[in-house]
């Protein structure tokens, strides 16, 4: 299990996080499922690293994952932001078949993205790019 999915599991056990999503399991990897509705979280693992030391490896990756909250408004992009960053800066410990030791909340981005062509309406995506160290 890579990292990226261990993340979705433990977010997907975050009432906070889930209460702000149309539905507790819109929390995908990679990937959205198109027939979804709007407010759901895109976990997507850029790449990963493992730490080396003088005698090889150590054990311990680091991973680095953006988190697209995504919504039909962008107060609401910035509020399941806000909640997902204030569960994860804070975090260690299990996720899935991992240990999460820290945390680094590297960048905040925001997108806009148009529904279809020719439309007023508008996806809001407030991505978190985040550095997992884990083992």
């Amino acid at each position: 299990m890579s990292i990226g999915t261990g993340v979705v599991t433990l977010l997907q056990a975050q009432s906070p996080i889930t209460g702000l999503l149309k539905t507790p399991a819109s929390i995908y990897t990679d990937k959205t499922d198109q027939s979804g509705g709007m407010s759901y979280l895109v976990v997507t693992q850029l790449h990963e690293d493992p730490y080396k030391t003088l005698s090889g490896t150590s054990g311990m990756r680091k991973a680095e994952l953006d988190i697209d909250c995504v919504a039909s408004s962008r107060p609401k992009a910035d509020a399941l932001a806000d909640a997902v960053d204030s569960f994860i800066k804070d975090y260690a410990g299990a996720a899935g078949a991992s240990t999460i030791r820290a945390v680094l909340l590297n960048d905040r981005a925001y997108d806009l993205i148009p529904i279809g062509q020719g439309t007023e309406n508008y996806k809001f995506v407030t991505t978190l790019n985040v550095e997992i160290q884990y083992d």
